[in-house]
């Protein structure tokens, strides 16, 4: 193939000069998270505190995504990217640092700027379905140590910049006409490896073409998203090498470029995702080939045979990696009730797992750090931290709070709430009341959905400000949607939509789980009850609004 191919080797091989790229916009300056908060009485809380968050990956919806955190070849240096929305420009703040592994008084930002990247998926054939997301920024190191690569957005296709890790300088690599969507380093360091799908640009142009005289309604439209078709899959990534120094570009083989996008000729391995440590290897993958089976670890060692982690707080792997103690592996799973917990697990091959720390909360973009594990860490009542954790021990420690300034904010009390729905499904709900409740007040209650595992800054699409609401002296219920439930066998995808709509079940799992917890936050008395035993949803002074679960659930607060 070449149309969008050869320009595009052209246009990189035309790499820009370094240029420092590491100063800040004038409504920026608050992006740096600070190390000293002021002491004294908690303040309370504005919707600007919940707006100017700074968070690093996505959080609850990034669980799968590549980490956000990348650990330096030596293990003493952190890299990610910070982000924080700016009101002021309708935009969003970002910056890339690099952080010395047990100095958060160290944090250095080496280049700012750039615009927001959103996030992209394959569902249902469709390919680059927008999420509406940030897109996961992830950094990777040179092999040796002295800078990363990472994507950066100005306003035209995502380009892949480079930035000294001494603060020196960031600067484009080459620049490309179309997005970069994923790189890799070569193992020497002399080249950088960039993937592109020109197949999908090339498909989109032709349907652009094609509206000029009217689209065929078919399966490439999803109406709710947009009006125009999508491009159907297979879009493949294409790779090429390009030489960091000048920016000159070559075509990769085939051969490197089919690693590059996971495949493998060993019979035993899946394609996808896998941690190499020498001679070992591992990999996660689902236990059956039913739809939706839990995910298990696998390992390997010198050619041997596979050992799997079949014990049952062995399902559901999210994140894994080596512990750097032998053939031991480390791994984050969901558990608890209605899975609202996450915990970090060491697991030897042939042993009973070992679980090494759980939350009542999210650990996303978990890698491996000497003898332990880092994590971005997010309860319900406090905001992002980057958190390290022993894995000897068990210990933990705080390697960078990203919000310090909640230190000093006064939030709404946390309480969580556990129901049954009516076909035994676990589901949870958090009620949030003012930060002045007393026992004996009632308060009008807002319910919020369709997720609750994180910081409540908002519910899905941070809509609703939990905490401002609660300040203003309304209870809220941040509801969590529970766990389809259905009883015939699903293989496949279609097997299992069909079992969770028919006698539209998912609908009455979901509406007897918020029924349950509506009642239980009447049940704590800090929620009015009308006369007729119905809740007060009603709150004066609110605007008529709605939040929508993305499959029919449809919940208004209406004025008074």
């Amino acid at each position: 193939m070449v149309s969008l191919a050869l320009p595009l080797l052209v246009a990189m091989a035309m790499a820009p000069e370094q240029s420092e790229a590491k100063s800040i916009a004038p409504s920026c300056q608050h992006l740096d998270p600070v190390v000293a908060v002021p002491s004294g009485k908690r303040r309370a809380i504005t919707p600007d505190d919940l707006l100017r968050l700074r968070d690093v990956g996505r959080g609850d919806d990034g669980l799968w995504d590549e980490s956000p955190l990348a650990i330096s070849p030596d293990g003493k240096f952190l890299a990610f990217q910070i982000r924080q929305a700016d009101a002021r420009s309708n935009s969003y703040c970002l910056a890339m640092y690099i952080l010395p592994v047990g100095s958060p008084a160290a944090l250095g930002r080496v280049d700012a700027g750039g615009q927001l990247i959103t996030g992209t998926m394959s569902i249902r054939g469709l390919a680059a379905f927008p999420l509406g997301t940030a897109k996961t920024i992830v950094p990777r190191w040179s092999p040796d140590g002295t800078a990363i690569a990472y994507l950066r957005g100005d306003g035209g296709p995502a380009q892949l910049w480079l930035a000294k890790r001494d603060g020196s300088g960031a600067r484009p690599v080459a620049a490309s006409p179309i997005d970069i969507l994923d790189f890799r380093w070569s193992d020497d360091g002399k080249a950088l490896y960039v993937a592109t799908r020109p197949e999908l640009e090339r498909a989109d142009q032709a349907i652009s073409e094609e509206g000029q005289s009217g689209y065929h309604f078919d399966d490439r439209f999803s109406p709710a998203v947009r009006s125009r078709p999508f491009v159907r899959e297979p879009a493949p990534q294409e790779w090429a090498q390009v030489d960091p120094g000048s920016g000159s570009m070559q075509p990769l083989s085939k051969s490197t470029a089919d690693v590059l996008n996971g495949s493998t000729s060993d019979p035993r391995l899946p394609s996808g995702p896998k941690q190499v440590s020498g001679r070992r290897i591992a990999w996660a993958a689902q236990r059956s080939e039913r739809y939706n089976a839990p995910r298990v670890l696998h390992f390997s060692s010198d050619g041997s045979a596979t050992t799997l982690c079949e014990l049952p707080q062995c399902d559901g792997v999210i994140a894994f990696g080596f512990a750097g103690m032998g053939d031991a592996l480390w791994y984050v799973r969901r558990q608890g009730f209605g899975l609202e917990d996450m915990a970090i697990y060491l697991w030897h091959p042939g042993q009973a797992p070992r679980q090494i720390h759980s939350i009542t909360g999210i650990l996303s973009g978990c890698v491996s750090g000497p003898g332990s594990v880092l994590c971005v860490e997010e309860t319900s009542a406090k905001p992002q931290q980057i958190m390290r954790y022993n894995l000897e021990d068990g210990s933990k420690s705080v390697l960078l709070d990203l919000n310090p300034e909640f230190r000093s904010i006064a939030l709404g009390r946390v309480q969580r709430l556990h129901v049954k729905t009516q076909y035994g499904v676990d589901a949870f709900a958090d009620l949030i009341l003012p930060p002045d409740h007393r026992p004996g007040q009632r308060h009008p209650l807002v319910i919020v959905q369709y997720q609750s595992r994180g910081f409540l800054r908002g519910g899905t699409g941070d809509e609703a400000p939990i905490f401002a609401l609660t300040r203003r002296g309304l209870a809220v219920l941040s509801f969590n949607r529970p766990k389809d439930f259905y009883t015939d066998p699903a293989d496949t995808w279609s097997e299992y939509l069909r079992a969770v709509q028919h006698d539209r079940i998912d609908r009455r799992n979901i509406m007897s789980a918020l029924d349950s917890l509506i009642e239980a936050a009447i049940g704590t008395k800090g929620v009015n009850r009308r006369p007729n035993g119905t809740p007060d949803r009603r709150a004066k002074g609110t605007p008529s609004q709605g939040w929508h679960d993305g499959r029919g659930t449809f919940l208004a607060l209406r004025a008074a």
